[in-house]
């Protein structure tokens, strides 16, 4: 067991006629040639607690003179804490070239003291203290196919923080890791767990496969199930990568402590997991289409290391955790984060409570999509929350109620979908952060590219502003708005703000994002808007951080009524009916006809412009918000 040596000796003392410093330690005793006598170096005194002689406490030091050394007095009983000093005298067992070193050592002496029985794992040092010590982590240690799994105090395990007022004996307490469902990959300096496949090829025949640890996406491997234990080191290289369980029956996986990297888990019969709070990277849909998985749990604390240069560097601290990305987990109704910045994203989930922490700062892009047993959403007091994205709670049919954070932005169809939702509580600037992402997409958009799928880059107009007037006379969770002609600028009504609210604020924007294409507003006109052309389509879905996306005709009737949703998630993927707003040359000039003829007749046009074309107009705002208009206003 390594000491934890604080106290350095200085020794003055003549041997053979040179000066030097010494110390002393003790070695095994060893026989052999004499050897001439040399300065001992780097002489220290370690702790000793009350009670305990200097033997118990082995004082020890770095020498250079072969043989052991050893005390030629009795050890010493200090009753109290404090500093003892005491003159000693040394006695080498190999005398051929001096006889006796003296000298004076100063020795630390405190009432208590923590011994960390390692139990075959690499040393913690021991502590002392006088009134009392805390432990705020869990000091790690590791041994070969063994997974550490805590400290034990009279057979309890401890948790963290832990202070002691006395001296105590811990003892490491590990589990075997699970040999026969595990296959270890050293590869580059870094070793990866993964799930061994070789009797699931043995079974099938495949000898050459099962030699190589074969494993083909979409075979399925029965013979891998029930808890796997993964190791925290093996072959004295420590296991920090998890990979490939997916496709199995596992009902539970314990990952160890050293672990950065998780993927490949989907598809298994996993009830619940834990994130360590040491993991870096988990990619997108790394555990979805998880039937029985029922909670995801965020590990609390600080991270005992992190990898600098492949190289692994011990240090509690606080890190931020990746957030998780699944989808098609029907049983899972329970996450709890911690260390993370971003929530995740939960994809047609069964969550129906969920709790923000302080620390988020982004509810993201799809992050309870089609969550239809999502009832309530709470955030935590001192919220530091930037972002609401795109769709975050889309088609969460059962949210009734959603109060956001006054410091967020609101992205203007972060509810779609959310046809129960009465009430959201935000401020009036957030409603009019949500006009002005709706402006940014539709009109002011900067151009990333020619190519099709390329969007725009967000250009925030803080000149679009809305008018909201509050009031029990506009009908409740009902709403009225008009867009003020020859203005970016709508007046809403309402009494609180809520899905029919935003409905109507869509209604009003498109109205004005007519009127800007046909009319112009201001120094904008129908070119502020993107690309029109005879090549291209444009398509008005607002997907993830970029709004609109290039649609060629030669393929626009092929996905009008299926939108390929997201990207691939998990293996499969989404369709979503979406009708699709498709603008030409011909739409434009039928837009713009009414408008001539009113600005021509210039009678009652500030008041009836916007009520043309009501169709295109309601058509608009309830594909946006995913309620029906006509159903909702009349």
């Amino acid at each position: 067991m390594r000491k934890k040596l604080l106290v350095v000796l200085i020794f003055i003392a003549a041997v053979s006629g040179i000066a030097g410093i010494v110390g002393c330690q003790k070695q095994p005793k060893t026989t052999g040639q004499a050897v001439n006598p040399e300065i001992i170096s780097a002489p220290t005194a370690g702790n000793i607690a009350v009670g305990e002689s200097t033997d118990a406490s082995v004082l020890s030091g770095e020498f250079s003179v072969e043989g052991e050394l050893k005390f030629s007095d009795e050890a010493v009983y200090p009753d109290s804490a404090g500093t003892v000093e005491r003159e000693w005298t040394f006695t080498p067992f190999n005398t051929e070239r001096y006889n006796s070193i003296s000298g004076k050592v100063t020795v630390n002496v405190y009432r208590y003291k923590l011994t960390f029985e390692e139990n075959g794992g690499f040393d913690i040092a021991d502590e002392y203290f006088n009134e009392s010590f805390t432990v705020k982590n869990k000091p790690l240690t590791a041994k070969n196919d063994y997974r550490f799994d805590g400290w034990l105090v009279d057979g309890e395990f401890i948790t963290y923080p832990k202070t002691f007022t006395q001296s105590a004996n811990l003892y490491a307490a590990y589990r075997y890791h699970t040999a026969d469902k595990l296959f270890y990959m050293v590869s580059g300096g870094e070793c990866i767990a993964e799930a061994s496949w070789k009797t699931y090829w043995l079974e099938k025949g495949y000898p050459e496969i099962a030699e190589e640890n074969g494993w083909q996406v979409g075979d399925r491997n029965p013979y891998i199930d029930g808890e796997v234990i993964i190791a925290d080191m093996h072959d004295d290289y420590f296991v920090t990568t998890t990979m490939r369980f997916c496709d199995t029956d596992i009902t539970s996986i314990v990952f160890n402590n050293y672990t950065n990297i998780i993927q490949f888990m989907g598809d298994t019969k996993i009830k619940s997991l834990v994130i360590p709070n040491t993991v870096s990277l988990i990619p997108k849909g790394t555990f979805s289409d998880n039937p029985e998985l029922e909670s995801i749990i965020y590990e609390d604390g600080e991270s005992a290391f992190e990898i600098v240069d492949g190289e692994i560097q011990f240090g509690y601290k606080k890190r931020t955790v990746p957030a998780i990305q699944i989808a098609n987990c029907p049983k899972l109704k329970t996450v709890e984060c911690h260390n993370v910045k971003e929530i995740g994203v939960f994809i047609n989930c069964g969550i129906e409570k969920i709790t923000i922490p302080a620390e988020v700062e982004t509810v993201g892009t799809d992050a309870f999509y089609g969550c239809t047993q999502l009832k309530e959403v709470n955030f935590e007091k001192g919220s530091n929350l930037k972002e609401v994205k795109s769709r975050a709670f889309g088609a969460c049919t059962a949210l009734e109620k959603i109060c956001i954070p006054e410091g967020a932005q609101i992205y203007a169809s972060a509810f779609d979908g959310c046809s129960a939702l009465a009430e959201i509580d935000i401020s009036d600037y957030q409603i009019t952060q949500i006009a002005r992402h709706l402006h940014a997409a539709y009109i002011d958009g900067e151009v990333i590219g020619q190519e099709v799928g390329e969007a725009y880059k967000f250009v925030e107009n803080n000149d679009f502003k809305v008018n909201v007037i509050r009031g029990e006379q506009f009908g409740g969770d009902r709403a009225e708005g008009e867009c003020v002609a020859g203005k970016e600028e709508i007046n809403l009504y309402i009494d609180k703000f809520s899905i029919y609210s935003l409905t109507v604020l869509c209604h009003e924007f498109f109205h004005h994002y007519q009127q800007v294409l046909c009319y112009g507003v201001g120094d904008e006109t129908w070119e502020s808007v993107p690309l029109f052309n005879d090549e291209y389509f444009y398509e008005t879905y607002l997907t993830f951080t970029a709004p609109t996306v290039f649609l060629k005709k030669d393929n626009w009737e092929q996905i009008t009524h299926n939108y390929n949703y997201g990207g691939n998630y998990t293996g499969t993927f989404f369709y979503v009916e979406r009708p699709i707003v498709l603008i030409d040359e011909d739409t434009l000039n039928d837009w713009k006809q009414p408008y001539i003829e009113l600005e021509e007749d210039k009678s009652n046009f500030d008041e009836y412009w916007n009520q043309l074309l009501e169709v295109d107009a309601r058509g608009f705002a309830s594909w946006f918000t995913g309620v029906v208009y006509e159903e909702s206003f009349g």
